[in-house]
């Protein structure tokens, strides 16, 4: 789902900043840990517009978080990051 959310990210043209959670894993998994007090999920990928949880690629942990997928299909993932300038106008 990780290289998913890249690609869907890359076609919408966004800006972003990937946060490897896998090298070292010994690194990666405190994180993640924290993660999932943060916003009840520790799966990956966990993505954030504007310091805003959104959900991974294509789930989350509720009507908030939805994932990108759903954000796409509903029409929101573009104004959403439009608003944060993580889209050129």
């Amino acid at each position: 789902a990780c290289k998913k959310a890249i690609k869907y990210l890359d076609v919408a043209g966004a800006k972003y900043k990937i946060v490897r959670l896998d090298d070292p894993w010994e690194d990666g998994n405190p994180i993640r840990a924290e993660l999932g007090k943060k916003v009840g999920r520790s799966s990956v990928p966990c993505i954030f517009i504007g310091g805003e949880y959104v959900g991974g690629f294509d789930g989350g942990v509720g009507d908030e978080s939805p994932g990108i997928l759903e954000m796409a299909f509903k029409g929101t993932l573009r104004e959403k990051l439009m608003a944060v300038g993580a889209l050129d106008a």
